[in-house]
Parts: C-alpha cells; sequence; structure tokens
C-alpha cells in the first residue's frame, strides 16, 4: 500500500490518495473504511481525526511514477507537511 499526500488549501487537515494492488471502484465505500480504520491504528484515532482531512483511494497500477509514492511500511520516506503559524 502507498500514498502521496495531497494539498487541502482551505484548511490544515492534509489529504492522502492511497493506492494499493486489489482497489476496486466498485466497493469504494468498503476500501475507505478500511484506510480509516489503519490509518487510526497508525497515526492514533485522535491524530487521524484531527489531521486527515480527506482521503482517495486508486489502483497502484494506474500511477506511473511509483518512485513518487510513499510507501506505508517503509519508515525512512517521510511525509514532510508545511506548519502554518496564525
Amino acid at each position: 500500500m502507498f500514498f502521496i499526500p495531497l494539498e487541502n488549501k482551505g484548511s490544515r487537515k492534509i489529504g492522502l490518495r492511497i493506492y494499493t494492488d486489489n482497489y476496486n471502484p466498485t466497493h469504494k465505500k468498503s476500501f475507505l473504511s478500511a484506510a480509516y480504520l489503519l490509518l487510526d491504528n497508525i497515526l492514533g484515532e485522535k491524530s487521524s481525526a484531527l489531521d486527515i482531512g480527506h482521503i482517495e483511494m486508486d489502483k497502484l497500477s494506474s500511477f506511473l511514477h511509483k518512485d513518487e509514492l510513499i510507501e506505508l511500511s517503509r519508515p525512512e520516506k517521510t511525509l514532510q507537511v508545511n506548519t502554518f503559524d496564525p
């Protein structure tokens, strides 16, 4: 499972586009539910709710530049998030 961060210009929350080999758009709701449960377990329920604003899903085969993706099991590739001072 891989992801890329998405800009969310109107919010401090980040968006994610998650790519997986077996994604089936017919079962989009089930895949999104599973993604949110996974993020709850990885980030913690509070961080998942407060920091993630939007999730999209797609087949891994649809993304041509796989070297730009971040693999969930590879912690050495970090997500760089800009912080803003109010």
